[in-house]
């Protein structure tokens, strides 16, 4: 499906696309690897992938930009004119604009409705209008939005309602088509699907009650590896991370350096560590695809168990029976208009021992244990439980059922695309059969 609607948007008219996908994990590999094929295919690059909110990962994931980035307009914030004007100053960015022929967004539903609005009409469409001489939206650039709604809401203040982008007048101007994608990639495991699926719309009957308050009694302590603890405040996980590895016995530890490009944008900073402090027994996790045969990929977990004579970590993970060698390798994010990516070498390992649920999105984690106590967002349960493999890989602590929220505009907006999906469907069916009975006569 995916391969068949890339080459039709590198072939067809521009129009607008909004692709929802409940698989992040399997989202992410099938677009970085699909779109390379179709690009070199009919030769018309670069393919321009960029993600609004907490863009780090997926702009090293994908090979990819952060959108601001990609525009040219720093933070946004100023007027349609102000971020125009800033755009057309940068050489770079009106190169990378009059190149493009793609523009993915990833992770949609963190972007909130007043900033796909002013994307709209103050930010992208004036500068990719006035850049390429296209009055279309986005200058004519092929659009492709992909996310959950279900997942994590826009970032918004304290006293602030999430508002989505698809409540916006934006959106109905520019997604014309939309598919949903029903398939689940992650989980293989039939009852924790279906546990799953409840916990999606903010249902926690008693077979969902009941399955996960079994999760507390599993034991993830084979071979030195515990699970990742999800944690619903970003600094809550780091100070685990360090207490942690503070604790571990022995003074020694290995300090890793990145080495970096000229240049690394914020994407690059915000996501792999310029330095890495690692002990013996430290828990640890990879942060890119490795060897997918061998089930090291991004979110495979794994122990320190020594250091090679290299100097290396050796790292036992879940996936594999012997210990492996973890070496520096290559982060690159592009830089608009620029031939040459930024880089930043380092070795693709985390702390483990806790991550937030925010960083987690997209990850698929071989254990994890929960805590539901101080879930403050609707969706944020969903995404800590599904990022786990199966309900022997998951243990829920603290639970608390009324920690299963899901956003009643997002479940309505969702209804009326299967609705409208039917109808165009019957629509559909009703017109080939006339076309039949008409031939027939």
């Amino acid at each position: 499906l995916f391969r068949k609607l890339v080459i039709q948007l590198s072939n067809c008219a521009p129009r607008k696309l909004n692709v929802f996908l409940k698989s992040l994990e399997a989202k992410l590999d099938i677009m970085r690897s699909e779109l390379s094929q179709a690009g070199g295919a009919v030769n018309r690059t670069p393919l321009a992938v960029a993600r609004f909110v907490f863009c780090g990962v997926a702009a090293c994931q994908l090979g990819g930009v952060t959108l601001h980035s990609f525009a040219g307009i720093g933070v946004g914030r100023g007027s349609a004119e102000d971020c125009l004007t800033l755009a057309l100053s940068k050489e770079n960015v009106v190169k990378q604009w009059k190149l493009c022929t793609h523009l993915i967004v990833d992770e949609i539903s963190m972007v909130d409705a007043d900033f796909f609005t002013k994307i709209e009409y103050g930010v992208l469409f004036s500068v990719a209008r006035h850049i390429r001489g296209d009055n279309r939206p986005f200058g004519g650039v092929k659009l492709i939005v992909t996310g959950d709604f279900l997942q994590l809401p826009p970032v918004c203040g304290k006293d602030e309602a999430a508002k989505f982008c698809f409540e916006s007048e934006a959106w109905n101007r520019c997604i014309k088509k939309t598919v949903m994608l029903e398939r689940v990639h992650r989980q293989d495991d039939s009852r924790f699907v279906k546990v799953l699926q409840e916990i999606r719309v903010g249902k926690c009957g008693d077979d969902v009650y009941t399955a996960l308050t079994e999760t507390k009694a599993n034991n993830f302590s084979a071979e030195g590896i515990v699970p990742t603890r999800l944690c619903t405040h970003t600094a809550d996980a780091l100070a685990v991370n360090t207490h942690s590895l503070e604790e571990l016995e022995g003074k020694h530890c290995k300090i890793f350096e990145a080495e970096d490009s000229q240049f690394i944008p914020e994407s690059l900073r915000g996501t792999v560590a310029k330095r890495l402090v690692l002990k013996v027994n430290a828990q640890v996790m990879l942060m890119k695809n490795i060897d997918l045969s061998r089930g090291l990929s991004n979110g495979s977990r794994g122990v320190v168990t020594k250091f090679s004579k290299k100097g290396f970590p050796m790292v036992k993970f879940f996936s594999t029976d012997g210990e492996i060698e973890v070496v520096p390798i290559r982060f690159a994010v592009r830089l608009p208009g620029c031939n040459e990516p930024a880089c930043r070498r380092q070795l693709p390992l985390q702390l483990a021992w806790a991550i937030s649920i925010h960083k987690s999105q997209g990850l698929t984690l071989d254990a994890v244990e929960v805590s539901l106590e101080r879930v403050f967002a609707e969706g944020q349960s969903y995404v800590a439980l599904s990022r786990a493999r199966s309900l022997a890989s998951l243990r829920v602590i603290a639970f608390d059922p009324s920690a299963i929220r899901a956003n009643k505009n997002v479940i309505r907006y969702y209804e009326s695309i299967k609705e409208t999906a039917a109808e165009e469907a019957e629509e559909e069916f009703i017109f080939r059969k006339r076309r039949k009975l008409s031939a027939e006569f």
